[in-house]
């Protein structure tokens, strides 16, 4: 009989003719306005030969369009302060503009120009080429990346979801700029993309900028990637670390788009939850399975989820 104590947003839904999605989601707290551009393609659309292009192109965008040198596009940003930034997953590579609520047309200007516009510029792709080598090798050092790495070969086997998000230092000095031209031609289309717009916004004015911006570009047609992917359930992976070992178990879970989605959501919160949840809190008050920690995670793609618990317990243990 208790009401529900929290309210949750307005928000809306729209989808132009060319394909493109908005949800609109208003909040007038503060006069800014978080603006995320989602296209849907990352590690899935990668082979082993231009694996880390998703990346790349995250990379270069940032480095000039038709209307825009890279100078010209930073100091815009500047002038306007509009922080923009970017980010490169498995299936979704995202840029996120914020910006004050004044700043929405030259914000969404400048994200669809670098989108649907950018250059490539040759002078600057061996360049952007070093930089990302040195991400990588950065990473490479790190023992946190290398375990991760080695789980998730030993777990997916098979490209896609197998290959590192980032690329490895071979394929991105291989890499060629036709590579990555051919790439965003195939997959940065307005109707493989979506965006979500949080903020002090007016509606009218900000479906009128959306639409001159991404919903006017023309639609392509978007090859079909689905990857089917099959295992014994459950999973296990054994690390050895010097204090512990770590024990790594996976667990079938329902995709984003599936009817279970948000009852398995709460469940992992109220059950497994490292710090709170019923199951892993019984795990921990065993003490004769000295676990030290429980963390869990859960990753979905579009055609399948999986659940890991990934938990330290003391040396002289018996995994089994």
């Amino acid at each position: 009989g208790e009401s529900f104590p929290y309210t949750f947003p307005n928000y809306e839904y729209h989808r132009f003719a060319n394909g493109f999605e908005i949800i609109l989601v208003e909040n007038h707290t503060n006069p800014l306005v978080a603006s995320v551009v989602v296209a849907r393609t990352g590690l899935r659309n990668e082979t082993p030969e231009n694996n880390g292009v998703s990346h790349m192109l995250e990379h270069l965008t940032f480095n000039g369009t038709q209307r825009r040198t890279q100078k010209e596009l930073y100091d815009e940003l500047d002038y306007y302060g509009i922080y923009l930034n970017a980010q490169t997953s498995e299936d979704y590579t995202s840029y996120m503009a914020l910006h004050h609520k004044d700043y929405l047309n030259q914000a969404l200007d400048i994200m669809s120009d670098m989108l649907f516009h950018s250059t490539f510029p040759e002078e600057k792709f061996e360049k952007e080429k070093g930089i990302i080598v040195e991400e990588i090798r950065k990473d490479s050092e790190n023992p946190d990346y290398q375990k991760e790495l080695a789980l998730r070969q030993d777990f997916y086997k098979n490209p896609p979801y197998s290959l590192p998000v980032i690329g490895t230092i071979e394929t991105v000095q291989n890499m060629s700029r036709q590579q990555v031209v051919d790439y965003y031609s195939t997959f940065y289309s307005p109707g493989n993309m979506i965006a979500l717009v949080v903020g002090d916004f007016n509606k009218a004015e900000l479906l009128e900028y959306f639409s001159k911006y991404f919903g006017s570009t023309p639609a392509r047609e978007i090859p079909k990637r689905l990857i089917a992917f099959q295992r014994t359930w459950p999973y296990f992976y054994r690390q050895e670390g010097e204090n512990h070992r770590t024990l790594y178990l996976k667990l079938p879970a329902p995709t984003f788009n599936s009817a279970g989605f948000i009852p398995f959501y709460f469940f992992q919160s109220f059950a497994l939850d490292g710090q709170t949840g019923k199951i892993s809190q019984a795990l921990k008050n065993n003490s004769e399975l000295q676990i030290e920690e429980i963390q869990t995670s859960y990753e979905f793609h579009p055609e399948f989820g999986n659940l890991t618990l990934k938990i330290d317990y003391g040396n002289e243990v018996d995994p089994a």
